[in-house]
């Protein structure tokens, strides 16, 4: 009998960098969010009077870097792409390219949240998008306008996923990372241990269910005859 080789799906190039991108740090990594830490600026720029003095705001933009890089202190993948101040090709500041990397990973697994449910056809899903387009305006020698309009989030997700097959990205069962699934019964990112890990859950699932199974026969035999 000729052996039967399941079907291998490559992952489209520019979702794979999105991929990359949201594994930076693991799935439950406990990040604060935007509006927590520009609350905790604000207590600590609370000596100043004015709201609005330029002293208040570099003070404030300042804190906010120190404390993006104390947050991804445990992360060197995400803390490299924030020290660099670099993300999706663009360039900002570090607090700016933090609050974009959750921005981002929050759409990421709003999609695959609605996907899940629905990627098998004929179903249409709305995520909503802010306003985070960017266009840079710069002179040229001649002093005229040179635009530059910057891809947003939304604009990497309409990209990236245009056409792709909804089943095959999906979140590992063991660690949670998002992944693509080369073959059709893929269940882990590929990593080893988490190949090990779902195999010994599985055996140890099918054990328990068989013992159920045994339980509920012995204890029907009892019930109906009173012996085993």
């Amino acid at each position: 009998m000729a052996r039967v080789y399941k079907m291998v799906s490559k992952c489209p190039e520019k979702l794979g960098i999105l991929i990359g991108i949201y594994n930076l740090v693991p799935a439950d990594a406990p990040l604060k969010s935007q509006k927590e830490l520009e609350k905790e600026a604000e207590k600590a720029t609370k000596q100043f009077d004015d709201y609005w003095s330029t002293e208040r705001k570099v003070m404030t933009a300042r804190f906010l870097d120190n404390a993006v890089i104390e947050q991804t202190e445990n992360y060197p993948a995400l803390k490299e792409c924030i020290s660099n101040q670099a993300l999706f090709g663009w360039r900002n500041q570090k607090k700016n390219i933090y609050f974009q990397f959750l921005y981002f990973r929050e759409k990421f697994n709003l999609i695959l949240e609605n996907a899940y449910s629905y990627f098998q056809g004929g179903y249409k899903i709305e995520v909503f998008f802010d306003s985070d387009k960017t266009i840079i305006f710069s002179f040229s020698d001649e002093g005229k306008y040179q635009i530059k309009s910057v891809p947003s989030v939304a604009d990497l997700f309409a990209e990236a996923l245009e056409g792709v097959d909804a089943s095959r990205v999906r979140r590992c069962a063991i660690c949670l990372k998002i992944f693509w699934a080369k073959t059709s019964n893929a269940g882990t990112c590929g990593d080893k241990k988490c190949a090990d890990d779902l195999g010994n859950k599985k055996r140890l699932d099918k054990a328990k269910e068989l013992k159920e199974k045994l339980n509920n026969h012995f204890q029907s035999r009892v019930k109906n005859n009173g012996t085993l």
